[in-house]
């Protein structure tokens, strides 16, 4: 099987990072899952000696990613897997009854890497291919989103309540109090990119997008108008590890599928950043139908 360089584990060939300005849109709240002593519950903090810090949790931001990833995917026609349960790529029966992490992990007692590699490559989804399984690697790194400056982030406070559907009247004792981020927040954003092809970094250039028209959104209660957040002021970092990958004027394709796209240097921001997004998101759309 002609497994593509990128995707075995002892290769660098690129590392892409995106960068910019997150601000919110909207109230956003990521969860700690308990109330405050007064009863408040609070949107997540980096707790120091000093101070508590608001953040979003790389956490969060993966999760964002990989979620809108796997719709995407499907959109197009895609078998792909929720990450977990026995619905994963890693739960997967093969014909011999067993499922694919068992096999693999025997592959790997008796020193026969390849052939996981080559099995893993034949098996998980194009999702898992980019943001990991049992065994295999993500290819994509997530940050802490931090605030900008002490005073770039706001607290608001707001009663949340829940509604009997069939009286159309708060449900008795359901009343909480949820700490948010206020709209207008700013925070860094960073991601990390390692090895993904053109039209790989097209997926997630595709979720950028989504979630700066408001179509993704992130953490808690975006039902009730919390998660739309926008990324600004882009910068786009490349670094060619090998030949392989490009140089100051092409990201060279890395497999079969994929294609070259003509860049102007290797540090893009503003509109040149969003430009290249828009391409790689184009690439994504030309290339997905062709990856079944």
């Amino acid at each position: 099987m002609n497994v593509p360089r990128w995707f075995l584990p002892d290769v660098m060939l690129r590392t892409v990072i995106i960068e910019g300005i997150l601000e919110a849109v909207s109230p956003l709240h990521f969860g700690t899952g308990r109330p405050s002593i007064l009863n408040e519950f609070e949107t997540a903090k980096i707790i120091t000696e000093d101070e508590e810090i608001p953040y979003i949790p790389s956490t969060a931001i993966r999760g964002l990613l990989r979620i809108h990833s796997e719709k995407l995917a499907r959109a197009l026609g895609h078998r792909v897997c929720g990450g977990f349960g026995r619905e994963s790529c890693a739960s997967k029966i093969l014909n011999n009854g067993r499922n694919l992490t068992e096999i693999i992990d025997e592959l790997l007692i008796k020193n026969r890497g390849l052939e996981a590699i080559e099995l893993l490559w034949k098996e998980i989804c194009v999702i898992c291919k980019v943001f990991g399984a049992p065994r295999y690697e993500s290819r994509i790194t997530t940050y802490n989103a931090l605030p900008i400056s002490p005073n770039s982030v706001g607290l608001g406070h707001k009663v949340i309540i829940a509604i009997d559907r069939g009286t159309g009247t708060e449900i008795p004792g359901s009343s909480k109090v949820i700490e948010y981020i206020q709209p207008g927040s700013r925070f860094k954003f960073r991601i990390d990119l390692i090895n993904l092809p053109n039209y790989l970094m097209g997926l997630i250039s595709s979720v950028l997008m989504d979630i700066n028209i408001g179509i993704a959104r992130i953490g808690g209660y975006r039902s009730k108008g919390f998660g739309v957040i926008s990324i600004k002021n882009p910068r786009i970092l490349i670094i060619h590890h090998s030949d392989e990958s490009g140089n100051e004027t092409v990201l060279r394709a890395l497999d079969e599928n994929d294609e070259d796209i003509k860049i102007t240097e290797t540090t893009l921001t503003g509109a040149k950043a969003e430009n290249l997004l828009r391409k790689l998101a184009s690439l994504w759309l030309k290339r997905a139908k062709a990856l079944e």
